[in-house]
């Protein structure tokens, strides 16, 4: 007979199986906390999300692309005005004079002969472009042909053409005071205010900026057509009636919320590591070749990015600074730089700021545009408040006025506040000219430095 055979046993586990599971927990551990921890980031970015999007704001580049208006192109003046800009390339390619270099000499009060014939030949050479710029200027809707559902990849040209365009408007405005014809000085000076314009509704911050440039191209010839011209009431009327004032802050906020979608299309780029490194390379953050130490420490950076759900909690932390932003241009134009300097502080500069990746790659450069914000709606009181002295020297003989005070009523319900201050503007008398300004960011009254205040000077 057989014996009954031993019932197997059961193996047991031996000792470096227990060496190896000890091991193992805590990093399962880790992975699931991991997890939870994304989960619960990521139902706070769906609420904040659906919160922004309550409020009737694009949050992808699709619903930017939607929220930026369309427009018929049979009424739409940026496409005449896009020709223009081709028109003008063509010129150039054949060969004309850089505008940058000739805008440089009109900064002068007086021209010479020479400085002139250049001017002349320059705005010649362009003068077909020219003319269908204004007639693209002469319509009430602008869209720029620009598809912002590219997200990050979406091209810009029209923007450098604008800013070309505003010189040689400038340009055309001197020769017509050289020429004695002030009438059509105000003119070309109110078309390049419009121009500037065009790009009012833009919701992208580099198109804010351009705006902010053309204007300034813009009131700088105007100070020196007013130095060496003289204007009368109707042509100076019409200059006030160009210049555009934006104190609520709306176009820098349409900036920013545009702005706040290309951000918001990186972190969906930034799915896995080749993504965030293609990032990186659009925006100057990505990791270098080779094997030095600041390249590895990039590397490592770049995977433990996603590997320890830090992308999450920088996505959040992206909405939430960016709506700070967005809602410091609420504020008084006087509380907004300081409200924008808290909120960049809390987003990139603040402890443990550093390891938001995307956060530092797609916001240095906000603050910096807050405050062109503010130098622009300042310069553009300014701007106003020295057409309506203009236009009360027409009927005193001559002679700018002792204060601003003396404009008030009849000329201005009140003097215009300084946007860094919430004071009135400063004005200073220098024999028959002056100088309207805002003390600027350094809030120290420099008298009018053009340098360190936001001045507006007419010399005589």
């Amino acid at each position: 007979m057989r014996e009954p055979a031993e019932p197997r046993r059961r193996p047991r586990l031996q000792r470096w199986h227990w060496i190896v599971i000890v091991l193992l927990l805590p990093f399962v551990a880790g992975i699931v906390a991991v997890k939870i921890r994304r989960h619960g980031l990521e139902k706070e970015i769906a609420r904040e999300l659906a919160a922004i999007r309550a409020r009737g704001e694009p949050v992808t580049p699709e619903e930017l692309d939607a929220w930026y208006p369309k427009v018929p192109d049979a009424q739409n003046g940026a496409l005449v005005i896009t020709q223009a800009f081709a028109m003008a390339s063509e010129i150039e390619k054949r060969g004309s004079e850089n505008l940058s270099d000739l805008f440089k000499l009109t900064s002068q009060r007086t021209l010479s002969d020479e400085s002139l014939i250049q001017v002349r030949q320059a705005v010649s050479a362009r003068e077909p472009a020219l003319r269908r710029l204004q007639t693209g200027l002469e319509g009430d809707s602008f869209r720029y042909p620009i598809e912002f559902t590219n997200g990050l990849f979406t091209t810009l040209p029209h923007l450098g053409r604008l800013r070309s365009a505003a010189q040689i408007l400038a340009l055309e405005a001197r020769l017509a005071v050289a020429d004695q014809r002030p009438d059509l000085a105000a003119e070309r000076l109110a078309n390049g205010l419009k121009l500037a314009e065009t790009l009012e509704n833009e919701p992208l911050l580099i198109s804010f900026l351009v705006r902010s440039a053309c204007l300034e191209i813009t009131q700088e010839q105007a100070a020196h057509c007013l130095t060496i011209g003289t204007f009368d009431d109707r042509s100076l009327a019409r200059l006030e009636k160009a210049l555009v004032e934006d104190s609520s802050g709306t176009g820098f906020s349409r900036a920013m919320i545009g702005e706040r979608s290309w951000g918001l299309s990186a972190f969906s780029m930034a799915t896995n590591t080749a993504g965030l490194i293609q990032l990186g390379m659009l925006t100057g953050g990505a990791p270098g070749s080779g094997w030095a130490p600041e390249s590895i420490k990039r590397w490592f950076e770049f995977y433990a990015y996603r590997g320890l759900a830090t992308d999450a909690e920088d996505h959040l932390h992206y909405i939430r600074s960016m709506t700070a932003i967005i809602e410091a241009h609420r504020l008084p134009p006087e509380q907004r730089l300081s409200a924008v300097s808290n909120a960049m502080w809390n987003g990139i500069s603040a402890p443990g700021t550093s390891r938001f990746l995307i956060s530092q790659m797609m916001m240095p450069e906000l603050e910096r545009a807050a405050l062109r914000d503010l130098k622009m709606l300042a310069g553009t009181r300014c701007f106003r408040t020295a057409l309506t002295l203009e236009r009360f020297r027409l009927g005193s003989g001559g002679t700018a006025p002792d204060s601003l005070d003396e404009l008030v009523p009849k000329h201005l319900a009140a003097v215009p506040a300084d946007p860094f201050t919430g004071q009135p503007l400063r004005y200073s008398r220098n024999g028959k000219g002056y100088v309207v300004y805002s003390i600027g960011e350094n809030a120290l009254d420099d008298h009018g430095d053009a340098k360190l205040d936001v001045a507006f000077i007419v010399e005589k």
